[in-house]
Order: C-alpha cells, then structure tokens, then sequence
C-alpha cells in the first residue's frame, strides 16, 4: 500500500471516530423517545412518537424498526405500523425521507446538517389487519402493542420505535405522558414518576426490548419468594381476575423455581397479566402465551370461565419462565446482536432455549411438584418430536433460523435442544463425582462473568467441566452425532427403548397434523373407537377451551396424550362444517409406545446416586 493510501485511510478512520464523538455528544449522547398516550382518539386509535436523537451528522441516516426480534420467530416488519413519518434537522429544517426495505426509513441530510428529530404515528398490533392475509406476519399479543383510548395501552417497544443504524447500544431515555389514573406496569424503575408522566432509561436499545410496558389501572400484589420480591399486575377487562387469585396459582411455581435459581442478586421480578373477557374477540383469536426476560415477563390470556381449564393454561404458559433472570437463558442477552434487520439467533440459541425448558422440569422435580414418571413421559414426548429435527445442526444459526420461521418445525429443534442439555447434565453430574452439574455451569455463567458471550460456550464448558465434557456438547449440537441415549438414559437409572409395550392411560391412538395453507391441525390415523370419538379429518379447535394453534400446540394438546386417572377432557373441532364438542375420560390400555422410557429395576448403585444428585439433590 502506497504511503499516499495509507494516509487517506487514517484520515477516513479519524473522520467516522469524530462522527461518532459528535453523534454521541449531542442530546446527552441518548435517544429521548416520547410517547403521547393522552390524546389518543377512539376513531385514530394511534400514537404519537418524538424521539430526539443523537446529533448524528451524515448525509444519509438509517432509521430501523426491527425485521426480526429475540423473542419472535419469523420476520415481524415492525416499520409496517408506523405512519405519516417525518424528521427535522438542527435548524428546523424537514428531511428527505423515503422507505428503504421492507423495515428502514432513509433520511438525507444538507451538508453540515444535523438529525435532530423524528415524528410519526403508530398503530398498535392487535388491531392488525394483516394478519389473516398472511400468518407469518402476526403479532402474538403478548410481544405486541395495544392502545385502547383511556384504558389499557400495552407497549412492546420494538413496534414502537427503533434507532438509527449503528447506534443500538447508546443510552434510551423514555417519557410516557399517559391519562391520570393510569399507571405504568413495568419491570424497569422510573426516574421520573407523576400523576399524567413517567420516565424510564434503559443502557440501550436492547435493555429496552426486554422491559415492555402495560399502561393501565392494574391490580396488584406481591409475594417473597426465596430472597427475590416478586410484583403481579393485572388487568382483567371484566374485573372478573384479580392479582390475589393469580397469585394463588402461580406462586408454587414460582417458589420452586427461586428455590432451585438460589437467587441472590434478583431483588424484584416483574409479571404483568391481561385478561381479554369472555366476549372479546380477542379470546378466539387470541394466542395465550407470555414473553419473558431477565427482569419480568408479561402475558395475555382469557378469562375462562372454567376454573381447572385456567389454571392449567395459567400455570404452562408460566412454567418455569422466571428462569430466564439468569443471563445466558435470557434470549434477549444470549440473541440478541444489535442489528434486527438479521435474524436474532446465536451458535447458543439451543443451549438457551433447551436448558430454560429443562430446568422448568426439574425445577418442580425437586421440589415434589411432579415427579420422574411425569418427567420420563415428557423426555419421551420430546425424542419423538426430535426426530423431524435429526438432521439439524443446533449450533448452524442459518439452519436454526430457518427452523425458527415455522412453528411446528420449531418446536422440533427446541425439543432436540432440550434432550441436548438433559444428556450434558448428567455427563457433566457424573464426570464431576455429582459435585455439580448444568444448573451450577449456569449459576456460575450468570455470577462469574461480567459480560456473557454466547458464541463462546464451548471454551465456558471446557474451562467448567473439563474438555470431556465439553466433547459430548460438541458432538450433540455441532457434529450432529446420534444422541446416546440407550447409554446416558441408563447412567441414571432410566432404561429407554426405541420401542415398548406399556399399560397408560389413553383417550385411544389420536394422531394429528397440521395443514400450512389452512394453518389448522386436522386429525388422522385415528383409533375407531377412542374414547373421544374423533374421526380422520376432524378440525380440532380447542382442548380444555384452549385454542389449538401453531405456535402453542404443544402445550395445548398436552392434555391429550398426558390424560389423568379419572379427569375429563373436553376437545372442540369442526366436521363436515359443523362445530362438535366431546367430552370422555381415558381409560387404561396396553400400546405400543414409541421411545419407551421406565425406570430400570436392574439399575446399579451408582446409577441410582447419579439420579439423586441430579433430581433429588437436597437429601
């Protein structure tokens, strides 16, 4: 390289550092986002946002609103809901603007011009038509955005505003001018807090996304668990649910999980609930989950008026997420990367979702909430669902993410993720002499290390648990060897077989699909006479009253193929276009079940040792 160029290069270097000096310096080196919920008409049914930015001088300026989101499988085009966009420079002067992508505004700036302000309006997701055109584009309510004029404003910030390209790590500062009588429900500390006004920060772009706001008059309460607070809001439409009687429900749960975390270093978690009345229509078409972090979580559920159909949705939806307070299994650290124009996968995406659906397990395993037959028939459940996922590489983010578009394709990685950390914790329980396993790996991940870097878990494991162990990772997520289960299944007292006979309860052989073009499960390979009498091409609507849908179909078909002795089960579908309902309780037969697992009666000593150390620690 010739002197001249390299000059030219130090000059161009020096020359973006001032760039970003000056964008930095300016408004406090933050983005100021004001949201304006108090002049928001019934009929409009929008929101006006004013970010003052960072005093970012370029020529051209991207403004990005995610295309993909941690939490979110599939692309979500958040920019879709934004409005009536326009900007301001330092001199008051408006900008060229024009859309650039399906997700990025482009701004273009005067010579010596800087960005000072940018204003639109927002629609809210719940009310979006576009998802009956096509599903991929639908927001789940709990990851999305409602404004309901007066009454409830729900703000997942990511469809709400964004940052400009290339500075998603500076500071946010927010300001939610809201109607008196309404409050802020958030996991996030306000620094500014009055009767029509409250003020959040947040470190950047991604702190933010994982602390959504719920604007409402909510009922609340709280509860110690272990040495953590935890803090329940609740909005129910009617009334009908209060904060007292979702404490009720949770809080075993929830203790379990604090109890097996050890929590120290968690003083408050946040969980905030919406219950849609029995004659929205967001109770048929809503979709009943929840979207967790390492502060809180907030979920949208129905008010059903069955009280064992509540809690049992309730209580999955849950299960088990308030795991998600460690670090390296909060996806919004562990995927996050910065730029949500890309898909928020990391190599490590599996060892996050995989070991959070575990420990939800164990969890209450440990403390006597289920038990190990429960637990066996869940691990079966999970090999089988596996199966459709052998050939993929968990730790292949393209591959991965591509798996993450569909949801039934999804739950199949998940599932292979969870099998993958089971069988390193018990190779990592034995290798250790059961002086610690994957629930102390975590705890030291989430204590030890200043700052968690997903792409580096391997070396994390191998500097842990010794490289042997770190062998078998490498063989389950990046070789893509068979999983030894036969072998490891065995080295805890469990004999698993591709194949058995065994007597269970059953509603009778009840398989299903689902249709991608009718986005609906439909039932085949059916038993003549189950208990249910559902027949081959049957749409099955609902179990237990909850919806049958892509992207929860797992927990709401577990009633199905997990029945209890003497408790009914109730399945709505659609045959021949007409709605049906039946109800029946299963009954006990002997079937062939695929991916058998029972305890081993032949088991050794250490085989029953290695079993305590991992699910009975605490005798």
């Amino acid at each position: 390289m010739t002197t001249k160029k390299i000059l030219l290069n130090v000059l161009y270097i020096l020359v973006l550092s001032v760039l970003s000096v000056q964008a930095i310096a300016g408004h406090g080196g933050e983005f100021h986002v004001s949201l304006d919920l108090q002049n928001v008409t019934t009929d409009k049914d929008r929101v006006t946002v004013t970010i003052l930015t960072p005093a970012v001088q370029a020529r051209v300026i991207n403004y990005v609103l995610p295309d993909y989101l941690p939490s979110i499988s599939g692309k979500v085009n958040a920019l879709r809901f934004v409005h009536r966009f326009y900007a301001l420079d330092d001199r008051g002067y408006p900008l060229k603007v024009k859309k650039k992508g399906k997700n990025t505004v482009q701004m273009k700036l005067r010579s010596g011009a800087t960005l000072r302000k940018i204003e639109y309006y927002v629609d809210d997701t719940w009310d979006d038509t576009l998802a009956d055109k096509n599903k991929n584009v639908f927001i789940i309510q709990s990851l999305g955005t409602n404004f309901e004029a007066g009454k409830n404003f729900l703000l997942n910030h990511a469809f709400i505003y964004g940052y400009i390209e290339g500075f998603s790590k500076i500071p946010y500062r927010l300001t939610i001018h809201h109607p008196a009588g309404l409050q802020p429900q958030t996991a996030m500390l306000p620094v500014v807090t009055t009767a029509i006004k409250s003020e959040f920060t947040a470190n950047s772009y991604d702190e933010m996304l994982s602390n959504p706001v719920m604007v409402c008059a909510a009922d609340t309460i709280g509860f110690m668990a272990g040495n953590t607070y935890v803090q329940l809001a609740v909005y129910s439409e009617s009334g009908a649910i209060t904060a007292r009687h979702v404490r009720r429900l949770v809080a075993a749960e929830v203790n379990a999980v604090t109890r097996f975390m050890s929590l120290g270093n968690l003083p408050v978690y946040k969980m905030i609930f919406y219950f849609a009345s029995a004659d929205s229509p967001l109770t048929r078409f809503g979709n009943y989950r929840g979207n967790a972090s390492r502060s809180g979580a907030i979920y949208f559920f129905s008010e059903l008026q069955d009280e064992d159909a509540f809690m049992e949705i309730l209580q999955q939806e849950t299960f088990g997420d308030m795991l998600r307070a460690w670090a390296p299994l909060d996806c919004y650290k562990s995927c996050a990367t910065g730029n949500y124009l890309q898909p928020q996968v990391s190599s490590a995406w599996w060892f996050s979702e995989g070991t959070k659906s575990y420990f939800s397990w164990l969890a209450d395993i440990r403390d006597s909430l289920v038990n190990q037959s429960e637990f066996m028939a869940v691990v079966s459940a999970k090999i089988r669902v596996s199966q459709k996922a052998s050939a993929v590489v968990l730790s292949d983010r393209r591959k991965v993410s591509g798996y993450l578009e569909q949801p039934i394709m999804r739950e199949q990685v998940r599932a292979k993720a969870t099998i993958a950390c089971l069988l390193l914790d018990i190779e990592m329980t034995e290798r250790s002499g059961g002086k610690h396993g994957l629930r102390e790996f975590v705890a030291y991940l989430n204590d030890s290390l200043e700052t968690y870097y997903p792409d580096s878990l391997m070396r994390y494991i191998t500097r842990f648990a010794g490289s042997e162990v770190a062998n078998l990772a490498k063989d389950l997520v990046v070789n893509n060897r068979s999983f030894p289960l036969i072998k490891m299944l065995n080295k805890i007292g469990w004999a698993y077989s591709p194949s058995g006979i065994n007597t269970v309860l059953t509603f009778g052989r009840i398989g299903v699909y689902y249709d991608n073009k009718a986005d609906a499960f439909f039932v085949n390979m059916v038993d003549a006479n189950n208990v249910l009498g559902l027949k081959r091409g049957d749409r099955l609507i609902a179990v237990n009253n909850v919806l049958v849908a892509a992207d929860n179909f797992d927990q709401a078909l577990f009633p199905l193929y997990h029945p209890q002795k003497g408790v009914e089960l109730k399945v709505q579908y659609i045959r021949n276009n007409v709605n049906a309902e039946e109800t029946g309780e299963p009954m006990i037969r002997e079937i062939l079940v695929d991916h058998y697992i029972t305890d081993d009666p032949a088991c050794s000593e250490d085989a029953l040792l290695l079993n305590n150390r991992i699910f009975n620690p605490y005798w």
